[in-house]
C-alpha cells in the first residue's frame, strides 16, 4: 500500500493558454495551490498473480492572478477531481497469463478559462493482455483501448463552437508477437 496527501502553494506558477492545437502562450499567474490524496494497493498473492488498484483526489485553484482576475478561483487546466485504475494479471500455472486493467478519468476542463465548451466529459479506458511462456519464448497478444473509445480528451475553443476540435483517445490498438529470451 502506498499513500500520498499533498498541498502546493505556488508562486507565479506558469499557465498555458492554448491559442490552437500547435500554437500556446505562457503566461504567469501569481499564486495557485493544489491539494489532493493518492492510494495505490498492490497484492500478489502468489507468483505472477496480481491485483492492483488506485485512486486520487486533486484539487486546484488559481488564488491570484494580477490583470486576469477573471480566472481567480478557476481549477488547473488538465486536473480531474478525480481519477482511479484497477486491474489484475491472473496466471494459473506460471506459464499463461490473462492480464486487463481499466483507467478513470472524471471531468476536468481543457485550459485555465474553465469554459464550458472546453469541459472533457468522464471517460474510462480498458486493456487486456494475455500471453503464455514457452521457456526462451513467450507468445503475447494486447489490446489497449479495448472498447475503442473515441472520447475526447483536450478540447480547443475555435472562435465559435463548430470551429471547436479536440484530441481524442488513442483508437484502440491491437498487439500481438513473439519475445525471445537468450
Amino acid at each position: 500500500m502506498n499513500a500520498n496527501l499533498f498541498h502546493n502553494d505556488y508562486k507565479n506558477i506558469q499557465l498555458p493558454f492554448y491559442l490552437t492545437a500547435l500554437s500556446t502562450v505562457i503566461a504567469n499567474a501569481d499564486k495557485a495551490t493544489t491539494r489532493g490524496a493518492e492510494l495505490q494497493l498492490d497484492w500478489s498473492p502468489s507468483g505472477k498473480n496480481r491485483l492492483f488498484a488506485s485512486a486520487g483526489l486533486l484539487d486546484t485553484k488559481i488564488d491570484r492572478y494580477a490583470g486576469q482576475s477573471t480566472l481567480e478561483g478557476n481549477k488547473l487546466a488538465r486536473s480531474p477531481a478525480f481519477s482511479a485504475a484497477a486491474g489484475f494479471i491472473f496466471s494459473p500455472d506460471d506459464r499463461f497469463e490473462l492480464g486487463a486493467d481499466v483507467r478513470y478519468s472524471d471531468t476536468y476542463y481543457s485550459d485555465v478559462l474553465n469554459a464550458a465548451r472546453g469541459k472533457v466529459d468522464p471517460y474510462a479506458v480498458v486493456n487486456a493482455q494475455v500471453a503464455y511462456d514457452l521457456g526462451q519464448a513467450r507468445l503475447f497478444f494486447s489490446v489497449r483501448n479495448l472498447l475503442n473509445s473515441g472520447m475526447p480528451i483536450l478540447i480547443y475553443q475555435g472562435a465559435s463552437a463548430a470551429a471547436d476540435y479536440a484530441t481524442i483517445l488513442e483508437p484502440r490498438k491491437v498487439l500481438g508477437g513473439i519475445e525471445f529470451k537468450f
